[in-house]
């Protein structure tokens, strides 16, 4: 049976390429990115409960070959598969900024992961600009609300989040208007 890639899918596979673990098919970083992590692989039924493990280093994982290659492929194939403004690349942009995004009033940034992926927001349409805040790199980007808009029925960490929330209302009003 072949694997296809569906929103959620992509969604774990935007987390992943953010934080991979060094084992398996897992990530590392804070309880409730692991835990969002796990739920999506359970919700999915790629795997069990008793399936996940957990490594030294505190990071989660399941050994699952044939999907660990669906995400290296589909990571790998990124600007070709993410490429238009729809649900699989909302669904990816919202779990990279799960792991590594950040909101501030009328500001979004996400940690600088790599450059690769501030040149796919910038193909996406999302202008963004480097800025550098205590001494971390970030990803801001010009138009928090446009990008929230596009994420927010996917994002899961930050569904709750007042200020997101606000932006997203913000990008709701603009549409109206025009």
């Amino acid at each position: 049976m072949a694997l296809t890639l569906t929103p959620p899918l992509s969604y774990l596979i935007g987390m992943w390429h953010a934080t991979k673990s060094r084992r398996g098919l897992g990530v590392r970083g804070s309880e409730d990115v692991k835990a969002i992590f796990v739920k999506g692989l359970l919700d999915l039924s790629i795997t069990t409960p008793d399936k996940v493990l957990v490594s030294d280093d505190g990071s989660v994982y399941v050994q699952h070959v044939r999907y660990k290659k669906l995400f290296e492929r589909v990571e790998s194939e990124r600007f070709i598969r993410f490429k238009y403004l729809n649900d699989y690349s909302a669904a990816f942009l919202a779990g990279l900024f799960d792991v590594l995004g950040l909101v501030k009033t009328n500001t979004v940034l996400m940690r600088y992961h790599c450059k690769d992926d501030e040149v796919h927001l910038n193909v996406l349409g999302f202008r963004t600009t480097v800025v550098r805040s205590e001494g971390k790199r970030y990803v801001k980007l010009e138009n928090p609300a446009f990008f929230a808009f596009f994420i927010h029925h996917f994002t899961k960490r930050f569904s709750d989040d007042s200020r997101f929330q606000s932006l997203v209302k913000l990008a709701k009003l603009r549409a109206r208007r025009r």
